[in-house]
């Protein structure tokens, strides 16, 4: 034995190269170089670029060399050093296709042609820690995680469980050789016939140096002799020697406590619910290694897993009520387990509160609580019912009501000949009625939210001003308005009409004021027959007055027609004299006519219904407007040629032109043409 010192203490990892050397990896982060030639160490120069110890080291066929440290994956290759993305390498294997496999803390890792591919727990794993790697002859590779051993075959992972006789501890070594799988645990060697799935147990009472064996410290020399690296030791374990012991061992539950007391019944035991403290004493009989014997145990009704121990008793503290049977199985030293399992089975009563009956009279009650509820509910709901029922029918009573009311005010508002008109406190229309609508020219829809003085205008009567706007004064006085004032309402497009107005405020029954309402009444006809009447008043005084005045008339022309006759008589016989008597004859004629006609326009006598010339009385009123009216009116007349006769009062039917005539003359200011047209036009009855 010879002792070789390297500047690390601590080596992790040991490869033993294509060319020879020897290559050590540890703790400090150096990889060295061994040659046998020179019989001397070499630090590897690219050791700085390495991130943390080196846990593995392995050599592929192209010469490079993989580098697994605590941190991520290295390799070092013609002097040059690269990293990859695995992180806390721990093994590395290269499996009969040439594909890389990689074991870290993350999972496994594999390299095929260049592309990663990652498995975890979420495709299987028991752990996602992978210790130590292993291929077998059939391609199946093993996984050696912390919780125990997993296989991958065809791109799928599977677990090795207790129900193999292995336990779910954390694998260290993983080796293979003729068939068989030899696993390091921290409890000892196992070693598993991959053919019969047969597990066999070795520790330190069969030999070995240590229970705990080291990471991935196993190897298989050129002899086929198994080498392990322990925590107290090193052993080599040769195969050939040993005769597995084939006779399963025999089990039996020595004892079954409580905290008060031992069970001595072995059938229908029954206990308390405050006998839920169960302790259970078995031994398992292996002549060969008695001290080789393992147990795994369930208790059928809590747990249907197997659990693994190497103790002879095992306890149950807070069962719960139920009915249990306890089954325990042993196995010798080369994992032979016994062909049936010892079994105890036992029940813990349930305290009374939880007994059928007193739950069945608990459900009783309640339930006649839930009944008794329900109808008390019931009852309440439908009385609740009842009362929405009425609320609903008074609503739509109301609702009903409010309708016919607003059905009732529309076909009044409707009725109404008046214009009717309702704003809000902005004075914008609310609503109006058909007569209304004719007066604006517009639909209600139209006016809507309009302001008043936008869909028509009010001028003073006296003045021919614009008014102002009747909604305004009535908002801001409170108080309602009336007839007595005459107004002249123009639309938009022109029309006129003379209109009387009158409004009130619209109140709430708190005396709120929400808006106003007008009443428009068209008085143009009343107007205008007001207007005929003091017209025809004004006709009459002047008849009255020309009446007088023509009879006063009438006596000087008398007079002076006498005067001038006389002097006819008694001038000679002069022509000069004769042709200005002759003039003053004729005009004192003319003016002995008109005095007589305006006797009989200002006479008032029943009417006289008598044959009449009607051209004879358009010529007679046409003479009296010329020498009346306007000088620059003209007057003209257009009568047919045939005579009409008709049977009239002539005093009333020259009043009549006389009326017309001058009505004409008031819309000619100016001056203009007024001209007479008679026709005679035959009427059927």
């Amino acid at each position: 034995m010879r002792h070789l010192a390297t500047a690390d203490a601590k080596i992790l990892s040991i490869l033993e190269t294509q060319q020879g050397d020897l290559w050590f990896g540890g703790v400090q982060r150096n990889i060295f170089s061994y040659s046998f030639e020179d019989r001397s160490f070499k630090r590897l120069q690219a050791s700085d670029d390495i991130p943390s110890r080196v846990m593995k080291l392995y050599q592929e066929e192209g010469g490079g060399i993989w580098i697994g440290t605590s941190l991520n994956l290295c390799k070092w290759d013609q002097g040059m050093m690269s990293s990859f993305e695995p992180k806390h390498v721990k093994d590395i294997l290269c499996d009969r296709h040439g594909v890389l496999w990689f074991g870290s803390r993350i999972g496994l890792n594999k390299l095929d042609n260049g592309v990663w591919t990652t498995y975890t727990t979420a495709d299987g794993l028991s752990d996602s820690t992978v210790e130590c790697l292993a291929e077998d002859h059939e391609g199946t590779l093993w996984l050696g995680t912390d919780r125990g051993l997993c296989g991958l075959k065809d791109g799928k992972i599977f677990s090795m469980g207790q129900e193999s006789g292995l336990p779910l501890k954390a694998c260290r070594a993983l080796v293979y050789h003729d068939h068989f799988l030899y696993v390091g645990m921290a409890s000892g060697l196992y070693q598993i016939d991959l053919d019969t799935k047969h597990v066999t147990a070795f520790s330190e009472k069969d030999g070995l140096a240590g229970n705990e064996v080291l990471i991935r410290s196993m190897a298989v020399d050129h002899h086929g002799h198994l080498w392990i690296g322990t925590t107290k030791g090193l052993t080599c374990y040769k195969k050939d020697l040993l005769k597995p012991n084939m006779i399963p061992p025999f089990v039996k539950v020595q004892r079954v406590s409580t905290l008060t007391a031992d069970i001595q019944e072995t059938m229908d035991i029954e206990l308390s619910h405050r006998d839920n403290y169960v302790r259970f004493d078995f031994v398992g009989l292996s002549y060969s290694a008695p001290e080789g014997v393992r147990y795994r145990y369930r208790m059928n009704g809590l747990s249907s897993a197997w659990t693994e121990t190497e103790e002879s008793h095992v306890s149950y503290a807070f069962l719960p009520p139920g009915t249990y049977t306890f089954e325990l199985m042993a196995c010798n030293n080369d994992g032979v387990w016994s062909s049936s399992a010892a079994s105890f089975s036992f029940s813990i009563l349930p305290p009374f509160w939880k007994t059928w009956w007193f739950q069945s009279a608990i459900g009783t009650l309640f339930i006649g609580f839930f009944i008794t509820a329900y109808r008390v509910r019931m009852v309440t709901l439908y009385k609740r019912n009842d009362d929405l029922r009425q609320m609903v029918d008074e609503r739509d009573r109301m609702a009903q009501a409010l309708k016919m009311s607003e059905q009732n005010l529309r076909i009044t508002l409707n009725s109404i000949a008046d214009a009717v008109i309702a704003t809000d406190t902005q004075g914008r229309i609310t609503r109006i009625n058909p007569a209304a609508e004719r007066f604006c020219g517009k639909a209600e829809s139209e006016t809507a939210g309009c302001c008043l003085m936008d869909v028509f205008q009010l001028h003073d009567e006296k003045s021919g001003l614009v008014s102002e706007n009747p909604v305004n004064w009535i908002l801001s006085s409170g108080d309602a308005i009336g007839m007595a004032h005459l107004n002249t309402l123009v639309t938009p497009d022109g029309v006129t009409r003379k209109v009387a107005v009158s409004g009130a405020p619209i109140r709430t029954e708190n005396e709120q004021v929400i808006g106003a309402v007008l009443v428009f009444r068209d008085v143009t006809k009343e107007y205008e027959m007001r207007e005929q009447l003091t017209q025809s008043c004004k006709m009459d005084a002047i008849g009255q007055l020309a009446g007088g005045v023509a009879h006063d008339f009438n006596n000087m022309l008398g007079g002076i027609m006498g005067g001038a006759e006389m002097l006819k008589d008694y001038l000679p016989a002069n022509r000069e004299a004769s042709a200005l008597l002759s003039i003053i004859l004729d005009s004192a004629g003319r003016a002995a006519e008109l005095a007589s006609q305006l006797l009989v326009f200002g006479r008032k006598k029943a009417h006289a219904m008598v044959a009449t010339d009607v051209h004879a009385l358009i010529h007679a009123t046409a003479e009296i407007l010329r020498n009346t009216l306007d000088r620059r009116i003209q007057l003209s007349e257009d009568l047919t040629q045939q005579t009409p006769v008709v049977l009239c009062d002539a005093a009333q039917v020259q009043n009549v032109f006389l009326n017309l005539g001058i009505n004409a003359s008031h819309a000619m200011a100016h001056g203009g043409k007024l001209s007479f047209t008679s026709r005679i036009v035959e009427l059927s009855y």
